[in-house]
């Protein structure tokens, strides 16, 4: 049987408890839809928050 996959495993930015967004600045809320096509993905390069994150710590 396959493990159900979760958000947090795949995203170290998004918090469950809060469905928020650590990458953003303003800790954005983050809906169902959004997360399962940018949080539940190892490939950061397509989440523009993540993106967006990592220009502001150049």
């Amino acid at each position: 049987m396959k493990k159900a996959l979760r958000l947090e495993d795949t995203c170290p930015f998004y918090s469950r408890g809060s469905a928020t967004c650590l990458a953003s600045i303003s800790m954005m809320n983050v809906s169902v839809l959004t997360a399962l096509a940018k949080c539940a993905s190892e490939d950061h390069d397509d989440c523009p928050l993540f993106l967006s994150k990592v220009l502001r710590s150049i």
